[in-house]
């Protein structure tokens, strides 16, 4: 993929699901199907979001220093 492909990409996918909402998404727990339900976007897209945006893995961060009691 060439890097205006990826840079319109990133771009499309911050306009249909924003980063903080992404984020909020992965801490509630919301699958595939919900994020694209609810932002009214096709499931592989919210699929792909979801993980290439690292909201998935920022949520599972953010979860592991709760449970150890870390804050920021």
């Amino acid at each position: 993929m060439a890097l205006k492909e990826k840079q319109a990409a990133a771009l499309s996918g911050e306009l249909l699901i924003p980063m903080t909402a992404a984020i909020g998404a992965a801490l509630s727990g919301g699958a595939d199907e919900q994020v694209a339900e609810q932002f009214d976007v096709g499931l592989q897209f919210a699929a792909w979001l979801m993980n290439a945006s690292g909201a998935r893995k920022i949520a599972q961060r953010t979860r592991q220093k709760r449970a150890a009691g870390i804050r920021r």
